[in-house]
């Protein structure tokens, strides 16, 4: 148990600052490919998948990133601007959860395939 916490502390400390809104306007293509990976991330193994879409404009990516974590909106609206419309090809809602939950740990949840379906197990 003492590896996840010390895992999640090691990822919210590299991680956190690059997606604060106000890094993301820096935002470089190395630090976000770097997020995709599971030695970097320690927790979800397919991110990576698209890293050649994702990055392939970065300018759009971090256009994303800025509607997905501006907290003066409802998550609804900035979830279905961005995961419905398919704004960026490769962010969907597994990466898009994931980065919500590192930019704030405290108010959002995965959203995957294997979280999804617990939810459903457990009739929630």
């Amino acid at each position: 148990m003492q590896s996840i916490i010390d895992a999640r502390d090691e990822v919210l400390a590299r991680y956190q600052p690059v997606f604060s809104r106000e890094h993301i306007p820096n935002l470089t293509q190395e630090e976000f490919s770097s997020f995709l990976y599971f030695d970097n991330n320690k927790h979800w193994t397919g991110l990576y998948r698209h890293v050649g879409k994702l990055t392939a404009a970065m300018k759009a990516l971090r256009h994303a990133l800025k509607i997905l974590l501006e907290e003066s909106r409802p998550i609804d609206q900035r979830f279905s601007e961005l995961v419905g419309s398919s704004m960026v090809k490769g962010l969907g809602k597994a990466l898009a959860t994931a980065i919500l939950l590192v930019a704030y740990p405290d108010r959002y949840g995965v959203w995957n395939n294997a979280s999804e379906a617990a939810l459903k197990q457990l009739g929630i």
